[in-house]
C-alpha cells in the first residue's frame, strides 16, 4: 500500500486573517485588553443586580409568578 502525502499548505492572506481576528476580538474569543474589559464589566452587573433572571424559567417550572406559587402549593400542600 502505497501512503499519499498531503499537499503542501497554502500561506492564509493577510486580509482573511486580519478578518478573522477581528470577528474573534468582537466575539470576545481572544484573551486581551477588549476581553478583560468585558468580563469585568459583566462581572459587575452581576454583582450589582439585585437578583438572578430566571434561567429555567418556563423550562423547568411555570415562569409566571402566580402560576409558580400555585405549582409549589401543589407539590407542598397536594
Amino acid at each position: 500500500m502505497k501512503l499519499r502525502q498531503a499537499p503542501a499548505s497554502r500561506p492564509i492572506p493577510v486580509v482573511i486573517l486580519g478578518d478573522l481576528l477581528g470577528r474573534l476580538d468582537q466575539m470576545f474569543l481572544l484573551e486581551n485588553g477588549a476581553y478583560t474589559d468585558e468580563m469585568q464589566k459583566r462581572l459587575d452587573e452581576y454583582r450589582r443586580a439585585p437578583a438572578r433572571k430566571a434561567a429555567l424559567a418556563e423550562l423547568a417550572y411555570p415562569g409566571d409568578r402566580d402560576d409558580l406559587r400555585a405549582h409549589l402549593d401543589g407539590m407542598a400542600f397536594p
